[in-house]
């Protein structure tokens, strides 16, 4: 991120020229100023951070986590992989670009206190870059699930559908009067 004059600019990679201006007065009291330019060259580079890494598992495990892109170059054929013991599962990611974040998740069959978490992809120059990381997982107990919660007793069902029953009764006899009234109505008015 580059701010010049108050203005930001966002920089990849490239050259990018900096301009270094020094003010200053003399012992005698005469104003000098000193200008110089500079080019730096900024190299593409990528910078993966995984944050909010959450691992949990029983008889599987489950690692979730946001992968986050701090570097100028975009990350391609991202993919993140546990490794428990024999058994690893893997899960595809595709391309994160700079400055941007993605959420995965792998579950893996297999549970240990210890993994290795690996990260791969490829770079813009198609070069395969892989990272390992230890993890420790959280054992979490399995959750029973409630028994099903029983509907209400017979005779609260029977109490709703006489009330209904009675309900569209009186509603249908309102409505008979009403139209059978305005019948005898309109039949008085016509003679």
């Amino acid at each position: 991120y580059y701010s010049a004059f108050g203005e930001g600019t966002t920089i990849s990679y490239g050259p990018v020229p900096f301009t270094v201006s020094v003010i200053y007065r003399d012992a005698v009291g005469d104003s000098k100023a000193v200008n110089n330019s500079i080019v730096v060259v900024v190299e593409p580079f990528i910078d993966l951070v995984i944050k909010d890494l959450k691992a949990v598992g029983s008889n599987s495990s489950s690692v979730t986590g946001v992968i986050i892109n701090y570097g100028s170059a975009t990350a391609s054929r991202v993919e993140v992989c546990v490794k428990i013991g024999n058994a690893s599962k893997s899960s595809f990611i595709g391309d994160v670009e700079s400055g941007s974040q993605v959420a995965f998740k792998v579950e893996v069959p297999a549970y240990n206190e210890s993994a290795i978490l690996q990260l791969s992809y490829y770079n813009a120059l198609d070069e395969l870059t892989i990272e390992e990381k230890p993890i420790s997982i959280m054992y979490q107990a399995e959750e029973t699930a409630p028994p099903p919660e029983q509907g209400m007793p017979a005779i609260e069902r029977w109490i709703i559908v006489a009330a209904v029953i009675v309900f569209l009764f009186v509603s249908a006899l309102l409505i008979y009067k009403m139209m059978k009234k305005t019948r005898f109505g309109e039949m008085s008015q016509q003679s």
